[in-house]
């Protein structure tokens, strides 16, 4: 099914470029598409929809008590006992409050992210090409999981991509609403704190030096990732998880192809920083997409860990496209269309599943 979705925006692509150039048709058609099957999804497709699905309806029975009840516990100490996020309790049961059907909530989850993410993109590209790749690649490494899979990760996500528009926009103390997007965001999921990340870098005197040093950030991450992981979780019992190695548990190989993939798509944007007179005009990009590219070996600890590189990724997939068209012209052509195969041909080598809500009613979530 992913393959058709990538043949739609493809064709979508093709009749929106050209003499008639209308990248703003495009993004909003991705928009709206990635909406719609976002929205009709089986609860069976994304890993925790069935639970939000569940809890959303349970919602409506629990008091405003009940769901404010120990806020600050919740925020600063998480724990299996006390709960974790607060605010998304209380937005789950202000959304039960206006409707109680399942799909209008998931359609309004879809909204919050991929509405600032259609702004985002459309304020970072140039040209529907650029556009095409960006989602391509989100529809392979992000989209599955965000909105698909962690709906309160996605609200944080909402949040940290308002902040990077406000970075980039006309607005009055941009550099604080940022901050305050981020934080209001934590309260939905605390790992949204680490978009905090790039503000030192985004200032920096010699923003190419940042970009080569998470080359040596990157490779030390490789060796590292558990350790790192193991930090980050400390004293964190709801995310123990992540120390008790996912991969050998299961006996399954690590994704090996995912870092190959992204290394070869970083090194494209290396070629790219060394041509690009503008660099300053991109520092917010070219900083999101280095500290995912560092972060990104997480993952080798634990799928999940892709919660972690998610609110810069979109950094990373922006500057895949933009770096190809810094290329020499005689490569440029050549570059996209093998970046276009690989990533639609990851879903012909390994198939994600997907249904829709009206097809397979049999099968739930697990099975």
């Amino acid at each position: 099914m992913y393959i058709i979705f990538c043949l739609i925006l493809i064709i979508a692509c093709i009749l929106s470029s050209g003499k008639y150039e209308n990248r703003k048709g495009f993004i909003k058609f991705s928009s709206l598409f990635l909406i719609f099957i976002s929205t009709f999804r089986h609860p069976a497709v994304g890993k925790d929809t069935w639970g939000y699905i569940q809890g959303f309806l349970d919602a409506s029975s629990k008091s405003w008590l009940d769901v404010t009840d120990m806020f600050w516990e919740k925020y600063l100490n998480p724990a299996p006992g006390i709960g974790k996020d607060p605010m998304f309790y209380i937005f789950e049961r202000a959304m039960s409050t206006i409707c109680h059907n399942e799909y209008i909530y998931l359609f309004v989850i879809a909204v919050i992210v991929l509405v600032p993410l259609g702004i985002l993109v459309y304020r970072n590209t140039s040209n529907s090409r650029q556009a095409l790749v960006f989602y391509l690649f989100y529809l392979n490494y992000f989209y599955t999981f965000i909105p698909n899979a962690a709906i309160r990760q996605a609200i944080a996500c909402s949040f940290a991509l308002w902040g990077y528009i406000a970075l980039q926009s006309n607005w009055r103390f941009p550099l604080l609403k940022f901050i305050l997007f981020v934080v209001a965001g934590s309260f939905f999921h605390k790992s949204v704190l680490i978009t905090l990340l790039i503000l030192p870098f985004i200032y920096a005197n010699k923003p190419k030096l940042v970009i080569y040093c998470s080359l040596l950030g990157f490779v030390f991450m490789l060796f590292a990732y558990q350790e790192v992981g193991t930090f980050l979780v400390a004293d964190n019992g709801i995310y123990d998880m992540y120390t008790t190695g996912f991969y050998e548990s299961r006996g399954a190989g690590r994704p090996i192809f995912v870092i190959l993939v992204f290394a070869l798509a970083y090194l494209i944007q290396i070629i790219g920083i060394a041509r690009n007179k503008n660099i300053r005009e991109n520092n917010l990009a070219y900083v999101g997409s280095a500290i995912t590219i560092v972060l990104l070996p997480l993952i080798w600890m634990d799928p999940s860990a892709v919660r972690v590189i998610v609110f810069t990724g979109v950094w990373f997939a922006i500057m895949l496209p933009k770096s190809i068209d810094l290329m020499p012209k005689s490569f440029r052509q050549l570059v996209y269309y093998g970046i276009i195969l690989i990533l639609v041909g990851r879903f012909l080598v390994s198939p994600l599943d997907f249904w829709f809500c009206w097809e397979n009613p049999s099968v739930m979530l697990g099975n």
